[in-house]
């Protein structure tokens, strides 16, 4: 999945546990505008979609996350 303008953050804990469907997803960041995610997608995605990803990744977070822009809480 890669983003032209906004940047992925890494988590301390890359794997997302949708509580809902208990299904695990990794959710990785490669580099501040390329992510892996192992779900068919689309390869380009909008700042909002990355902004949600880095939401999840956040909150999903042990013990940090890190990222050359993070958003202000």
């Amino acid at each position: 999945m890669k983003s032209k303008e906004t940047e992925f953050i890494m988590p301390s804990n890359p794997i997302y546990n949708n509580n809902a469907n208990n299904i695990e997803t990794i959710i990785f960041p490669i580099t501040p505008n390329l992510c892996l995610i192992p779900i068919p997608c689309f390869n380009s995605v909008e700042s909002s979609e990355v902004n949600e990803l880095n939401k999840i990744m956040i909150e999903n977070s042990k013990w940090f996350y890190f990222g050359r822009k993070l958003p202000i809480p």
